[in-house]
């Protein structure tokens, strides 16, 4: 399934716009976002073929599998530059440093931070999806799993990752 024009111009709409945290409470909402959508600001549902990292610039097909760290950086940049999204990699030594970092970073209302996630396994470390978290000022980090409700992280120091087998690709400045 592709996306069509009509979804693919709803969602660079809704992501130019501030994202309104109440959205989070709709069914619908609920079970057609996840982590990706979110990532950029997105409660536009029926659109879930769109939320897959490649999709929204086509560059990956949805049957298609991932085969490194860096081609799922590529894609999220990809993505982001469909819909006009602009981001800027945050340099990440170690967790506490870049969480020092946060604590005093100045946003402006159209931005946030995403960090980039690939979830693996085995010694190979055969990528198998990709995760979010998200940061914004006023409301911290959160993080939103297909179909799950959007989740609100207590102690960043503590989940980050949010599983076991996630491995940072990168955190980036998303403005809109």
């Amino acid at each position: 399934m592709s996306l069509s024009f009509e979804k693919f111009e709803r969602i660079k709409n809704a992501v130019h716009q501030p994202l309104n945290w109440d959205d989070y409470n709709s069914t619908a909402v609920i079970e057609d976002t996840n982590c990706l959508s979110h990532a950029f600001g997105s409660t536009v549902t029926s659109a879930i073929e769109a939320y897959r990292l490649g999709s929204l610039s086509g560059k990956k097909k949805l049957k298609d599998g991932y085969f490194s760290k860096d081609e799922v950086k590529n894609l999220f940049y990809a993505d982001a530059e469909s819909v006009e999204l602009k981001i800027e990699e945050i340099p990440f030594e170690n967790l506490s440093t870049f969480l020092k970092y946060i604590s005093e970073i100045k946003l402006a209302e159209n931005q946030h931070i995403v960090a980039l996630f690939v979830k693996v396994y085995g010694r190979e470390e055969y990528i198998s999806d990709f995760h979010f978290l998200r940061f914004d000022k006023g409301k911290g980090w959160t993080e939103k799993r297909r179909p799950l409700r959007i989740t609100f992280i207590e102690d960043i120091s503590r989940d980050w990752p949010s599983a076991w087998n996630d491995k940072l690709i990168g955190v980036f400045k998303v403005t809109r």
